[in-house]
């Protein structure tokens, strides 16, 4: 995974429709250049509950947006840096953020069901109560994330690493957990594990409802 763009502080473009019709033009037709190009005040902007469903944003940079409530059902983010950005309650459902940058965004509440997250950096990232039914988090960064809550039903995050999570009252049930290396403490933290997957050092496997030591 490539090494995460640096932070950035800068001035807040409220919301603007312009804003919102810049980016999607860029999204239809002119690339990530273009809107990157317009990012390069380092402006914070605000594209609150925006409709940016089936978007093509790989590869461009959101950080610290504001996509609160925002709609990106489908969408392609691939390699998109949404470092710290705001996407509280977002529809991302079945969205591409595979190699995306979510370094301590703030994904509260957000719908990621079916949404492939496959290499994604959630490092020190906000995802409490989040849907991820069956989303991929295979080999994703999840440091020191915040997944209390979370709804990971059927969710494949084999090899994905979760040192220092947070994971109380997280459900994993049917969750493939392969190569992932629990905590003890993230352990008793998990409420479901029926039918859940860990072959790992972690010395628990979970079948059904139980549990046996490797």
């Amino acid at each position: 995974m490539r090494q995460a763009p640096a932070e950035f502080f800068g001035t807040v473009i409220v919301a603007d429709p312009n804003i919102l019709k810049a980016l999607i033009r860029a999204s239809r037709e002119t690339g990530a250049a273009e809107w990157n190009g317009v990012r390069a005040g380092r402006a914070v902007v605000d594209l609150t509950a925006a409709d940016l469903s089936q978007a093509a944003l790989a590869d461009f940079n959101l950080a610290r947006a504001d996509l609160s409530d925002a709609r990106l059902f489908n969408a392609d983010l691939t390699g998109a840096d949404l470092s710290h950005a705001r996407l509280a309650r977002a529809d991302l459902r079945r969205a591409n953020l595979s190699n995306a940058y979510l370094t301590g965004a703030d994904l509260t509440g957000a719908n990621l069901q079916g949404a492939n997250l496959v290499d994604t950096n959630l490092d020190e990232a906000c995802l409490e109560g989040v849907q991820a039914a069956g989303a991929h988090f295979v080999g994703a960064n999840l440091v020191n994330a915040d997944l209390e809550n979370a709804s990971l039903r059927c969710a494949n995050l084999k090899f994905a690493n979760v040192k220092g999570a947070r994971m109380k009252g997280a459900d994993v049930d049917e969750a493939d957990l392969t190569g992932v290396d629990f905590e003890p403490q993230t352990l008793k933290e998990l409420v479901n594990f029926a039918g859940a997957i860990i072959r790992t050092k972690s010395l628990v496997r979970v079948q059904g409802s139980g549990r046996q030591r490797l």
